[in-house]
């Protein structure tokens, strides 16, 4: 199923006309993007927290 989805954003994003509306498109393919990589290798996933703000 995120296969899919990610198939009908970039599509959706290649046939985007304004720039913020493929702006938009684009971020959410990235997010499907992430979330496939950690779905399907889970050693990316992070395991420390970030460094604390100085």
């Amino acid at each position: 199923m995120l296969e899919f989805a990610l198939g009908r954003a970039q599509w959706c994003a290649s046939c985007a006309t304004a720039g913020g509306e493929g702006l938009a498109r684009s971020l959410h393919v990235h997010e499907l993007e992430a979330l496939a990589r950690l779905t399907f290798n889970p050693s990316l996933q992070r395991t420390a927290s970030p460094p604390a703000e100085i």
